[in-house]
């Protein structure tokens, strides 16, 4: 909500606001990943899509310290997140149905895990199933 209030009503960019924002020093340093969380990821079946309202840069860097950018085909990041010029991040229901138009994907063959429960109800309006973590 603050980055859409600043783009909209401030004219903030919201690539330099990510960018400034998403730093982090250190960050690296800072992250940890259980073997057993990385093994059961990757036995997971399906593809592995992460959709995140973080910058790309910023989600390979986790991915990479945490050792699962390979468990992953796809990054969907915030730049990605623009409906008809509107940035539509997590929860937007129009921004999942354009990310799945784009992914080729039905709702019902795909599962959101995600840590904030608005987001899920949105998904789970669309048809797509829900993990909370």
């Amino acid at each position: 909500a603050t980055l859409l209030g600043l783009e909209r009503h401030h004219g903030i960019r919201a690539g330099h606001f990510l960018e400034h924002t998403h730093r982090l020093p250190e960050l690296e340093g800072r992250l940890r990943c259980h073997a057993h969380d990385r093994a059961a990821l990757a036995r997971l079946p399906g593809r592995k899509i992460l959709l995140t309202n973080a910058p790309a840069s910023y989600a390979r860097r986790v991915l990479t310290a945490l050792d699962l950018a390979g468990l992953f085909e796809a990054i969907v990041s915030i730049e990605n997140m623009r409906v008809f010029g509107h940035l539509r991040p997590k929860p937007d229901a129009r921004m999942f149905g354009v990310v799945l138009a784009r992914l080729k994907l039905r709702p019902s063959d795909c599962v959101l895990v995600e840590d904030t429960l608005a987001h899920q109800r949105s998904a789970r309006a669309l048809g797509l199933r829900t993990v909370w973590m």
